[in-house]
């Protein structure tokens, strides 16, 4: 509440100019009480006018606060909620979860995928130890080689010899080594027993009476030779020949992994 100085001091007034001015005692009563009011009055403006500049400094002070700032307030809640999502991940677990999985599902595609191993069968082949490496051939191949797929599948499918020996070195050159091959010989109606060697290269070449003669290179390991070496079926002789001849070879290029394909007919490398 606004007090007004001239209405403090209306009573000392009206009380002034009711008095008898001649009357001493009456007059000096009447100063000794305006003094007093005049006293109060100035307390009161006085009063008065310090809470009004504690009003108006409060009001100033509160006008003058902070307000927060909304943009940074969006910032730090945008920041805390993405902090919030990966501590949330990090307590689930949620990023090694999705990796495992896409793990599984890559190893369940490639089981999924058929792996292809392969025999063939030669009536007569020679195999020759005389020169700077030892070699297999023959005149005599089946026209087939058959393909069948590693378990737990159990397909089976032929391709012809002649496109298997024109792709073979193409096939087994994706880094992964040559085939290990279980071969079998039988000569006068005996079995001469399993040796194992790699096929390292495979080659066609003529031979007499315009016949096709398919053969390979091979490269024994040190640990195939423990088991069995090729000088212990040769007999002593530099050149053997076999009246059947057995070759079960390894798998080829796995499609899941390699850059190859393969079909029920043939595997060969993706161009």
């Amino acid at each position: 509440m606004r007090l007004n100085f001239a209405t403090l001091l209306l009573p000392t007034y009206a009380a002034a100019t009711s008095i008898n001015d001649d009357n001493p005692t009456s007059k000096s009563k009447l100063i000794n009480q305006h003094h007093f009011l005049t006293f109060q009055a100035l307390q009161a403006l006085r009063e008065s006018r310090e809470n009004r500049l504690l009003e108006v400094s409060s009001s100033s002070h509160e006008s003058r606060k902070l307000k927060p700032d909304s943009t940074k307030s969006s910032k730090n809640d945008s920041k805390s909620a993405k902090n919030d999502s990966k501590s949330a991940k990090a307590q689930c677990g949620c990023d090694t979860v999705e990796a495992e999985l896409a793990d599984v599902k890559a190893k369940l595609a490639a089981l999924q995928q058929p792996q292809f191993l392969f025999t063939q069968a030669a009536d007569k082949c020679v195999l020759d130890m005389s020169g700077d490496k030892p070699t297999l051939e023959s005149a005599h191949f089946h026209g087939d080689t058959v393909i069948f797929t590693d378990r737990p599948l159990t397909n089976e499918n032929t391709t012809s010899t002649a496109s298997w020996f024109n792709n073979f070195n193409e096939l087994f050159s994706d880094g992964n080594g040559w085939p290990n091959t279980a071969m079998t010989f039988v000569n006068e109606d005996e079995s001469v027993g399993v040796v194992v060697t790699a096929f390292v290269n495979g080659f066609i070449k003529d031979g007499e009476d315009n016949q096709t003669i398919y053969g390979y290179d091979l490269n024994q390991s040190e640990e195939q030779k423990k088991v069995r070496s090729l000088e212990d079926i040769m007999g002593g002789n530099d050149k053997v020949e076999f009246d059947h001849c057995s070759f079960f070879i390894d798998s080829s290029c796995d499609p899941a992994t390699q850059n190859c394909y393969c079909d029920y007919h043939t595997c060969r490398l993706k161009k």
